[in-house]
């Protein structure tokens, strides 16, 4: 059985799959190719838990979606990009009742040095949701 924060990245992957135009893929690890359209990248950055006396974990996980784009002016191309996650994302703030809240944190933006023709947009998400103390694997 899949822990629920698996559970809570596994939605979101496919609901970033669903954005029309970009490859939608989790924790890459492969670098992407100069000729390769705009990517959409999810990984987890960091959890943090807070044990209740009622026998739940609340824990706010910090994921960051990565837009990866390419062009002359290659902000202005994430731009639509950044849009749609951020809508797909904050559509629903249960994430389909996997979570407790999802809320837009900041978004960083980082130019190639090289030309400046290359730019990851990495918009961080925190998401709230509480299990059982010393569990993951359901969501109380």
């Amino acid at each position: 059985m899949p822990s629920q924060r698996e559970v809570i990245l596994a939605h979101l992957d496919t609901l970033l799959a669903t954005i029309p135009g970009v490859t939608a893929t989790r924790s890459r690890e492969a670098s992407i190719k100069r000729d390769s359209g705009p990517f959409v990248l999810l990984r987890p950055e960091v959890e943090t838990v807070r044990r209740e006396s009622t026998g739940l974990a609340i824990r706010d996980l910090v994921v960051v979606v990565a837009v990866i784009t390419r062009g002359d002016v290659p902000d202005t191309v994430a731009d639509p990009i950044l849009e749609a996650v951020v809508a797909k994302l904050m559509a629903d703030l249960t994430l389909a009742g996997k979570a407790a809240t999802i809320q837009e944190e900041s978004t960083n933006f980082e130019f190639e040095t090289a030309n400046q023709t290359a730019l990851e947009a990495a918009v961080r998400f925190t998401i709230r949701y509480m299990t059982p103390a010393g569990s993951l694997a359901a969501q109380a």
